[in-house]
């Protein structure tokens, strides 16, 4: 299976912005539900809090925002749930400050070097006991201050697991003594080497680490149009990696378009892209990722008040030949959000 991955090319920094229908253009509410001002609608507030969960908006007023308020306000268990302990550790990692409620962005990065700790939650994986760029073979994702998210065929390669995690998106020709030692991985019980399916997996570090971890994207629709990919991989297929972590702006594409991409004969998904998975890339800009990017995220951030939220939407899986006009694949981190919280947080 072709999987270790990495990125590539120079592309330019937006942001993408919600859009929410104008004064007039109102959104139709279901039955038991008015349209209300923002602020006054407590369920929608308490959704939003909770779950990031976006309102159903029914038009603006100046800088009043109305939405669909069940009930005109009341409890509704449909909406108003307790948080997952996912939610909760992410508001522990990005406290809300000033709260916009009219704040609703994703922000998506471009360029190829990121600035220094850009990234803190990026983590590289080193094999066997010498250091240097050529022992960084995959990438992971910090989400608690003790466990990092990567790819299940990461996990192993040639039959040798990792030793030790590089945290903060650092340089990697640096000294290797800041790199914290693997303690124990481990693997979603559903994957097998032999297709690309479920191919998720936890490493747990020795010792906690104090830089911030990522967020896990929950909402599993919708999806941004856009997200970035980060990693230390190949600039160019076969080519050799990159010392300095980039990064690169990603198309995402629904799994019917990307099937076009994919078929049974491909072993890597005999069954086609499933809901589990995400396809990403700039076919016509041949951007993409390549060797040595396998395991690192694809992430989103979200502009909520004052602060910018970065959530992880993806793992990166496999793909074609870097840049080919092919997306590659990531594995889906929503549909595995219960599976990562078991583990981490020991529910």
């Amino acid at each position: 299976m072709y999987s270790l991955f990495g990125l590539l090319l120079f592309v330019q920094g937006f942001v993408c912005q919600i859009n929410f229908p104008s004064v007039g253009q109102e959104n139709s509410c279901i039955e038991g539900e008015v349209c209300k001002k923002f602020k006054d609608c407590k369920s929608a507030v308490k959704a939003w809090n909770n779950l990031r969960k976006q309102p159903n908006v029914c038009y603006f007023q100046g800088k009043d925002q109305y939405v669909c308020c069940s009930n005109g306000g009341s409890s509704n268990s449909r909406i108003i749930e307790k948080p997952s302990t996912s939610q909760q550790k992410c508001d522990d990692y990005y406290p809300l400050i000033n709260f916009n409620p009219g704040g609703f962005k994703i922000n998506v990065v471009g360029g190829v070097n990121a600035a220094p700790r850009e990234f803190p939650f990026m983590v590289a994986l080193r094999w066997g006991e010498f250091d240097g760029p050529s022992s960084y073979l995959c990438g992971g994702m910090l989400v608690s201050p003790t466990f990092v998210l990567t790819a299940a065929h990461c996990t192993s390669i040639e039959g040798v697991q990792p030793k030790f995690a590089r945290i903060g998106g650092d340089d990697l020709s640096g000294t290797s003594d800041r790199d914290s030692k693997i303690k124990a991985i481990t693997i979603h019980p559903y994957y097998n080497p032999e297709s690309a399916y479920d191919d998720i997996a936890l490493i747990e570090l020795e010792q906690r680490t104090k830089l911030t971890p990522a967020c896990l994207w929950l909402n599993k629709n919708p999806l941004p149009k856009e997200a970035t990919a980060i990693g230390y991989g190949h600039k160019e297929f076969a080519g050799t990696n990159s010392k300095i972590l980039q990064k690169v702006n990603l198309s995402l594409f629904n799994n019917t378009n990307c099937n076009k991409y994919y078929n049974a004969e491909d072993s890597n998904v005999p069954q086609g892209i499933k809901k589990s998975q995400i396809c990403a890339g700039e076919l016509k800009q041949k951007k993409d990722t390549c060797q040595g990017d396998s395991g690192g995220p694809l992430l989103s951030k979200l502009k909520v008040g004052n602060r910018t939220i970065p959530y992880l939407i993806g793992v990166t899986s496999f793909g074609s030949f870097c840049a080919s006009g092919v997306p590659a694949v990531y594995t889906r981190i929503s549909e595995y959000s219960r599976w990562i919280e078991r583990v981490v947080w020991r529910e």
